[in-house]
């Protein structure tokens, strides 16, 4: 359990550091409303793709795949691996970043994005740690069940594929 969380500091760290990237990076750029529609199915794309390959871990159809258990070079260097190359992150953050500030009536200030990126780092960190314990005490208790989890994660990622996929050809729609 103590590498689980020692995989999440890695995790909210990069997390916290491509949030103030994209606060920066929208501020300077002023990212388009056209850009983010370009990026929408990169990502749509990508969720399909890992509904996918979560399918067929469960199924054993992937063989010399160790699953979720990816170890390169020690936790806290997996956790910073896997979370700088997690691509639904960057476009996520960019709009996500866009739509909060479009509607705030808050300042844009260096002291504002600080505390933005705070609460962000500790809600990620609290998410984290209920995972790392509940899935510590559910593996412990219902450890047989272990191998619906990939299928369980197939659908999830199925699904917001498929929302997200209606709600970009419904903004086409609206836009007319």
């Amino acid at each position: 359990m103590l590498a689980a969380l020692i995989f999440c500091v890695a995790v909210v760290i990069v997390e916290m550091g491509v949030v103030r990237i994209s606060l920066i990076f929208n501020d300077r750029v002023h990212v388009s409303d056209k850009l983010l529609k370009y990026l929408a199915p990169v990502g749509i794309l990508v969720l399909f793709t890992m509904a996918v390959y979560s399918m067929f871990f469960s199924s054993g159809e992937i063989s010399g795949v160790s699953g979720f258990a990816i170890s390169i070079g020690g936790a806290f260097l997996s956790g910073l691996i896997l979370s700088l190359t997690n691509p639904l992150q960057y476009p996520y953050w960019m709009a996500w970043n866009k739509v909060f500030f479009g509607k705030s009536e808050g300042e844009k200030n260096n002291k504002t994005f600080f505390f933005y990126v705070l609460g962000i780092g500790f809600g990620t960190s609290v998410a984290l740690a209920c995972f790392v314990f509940l899935g510590a005490y559910s593996i412990g208790k219902w450890g047989m069940l272990l191998m619906y989890v990939p299928i369980v994660a197939g659908v999830v990622y199925s699904l917001t594929a498929c929302w997200f996929s209606y709600r970009y050809i419904l903004s086409f729609r609206i836009n007319k």
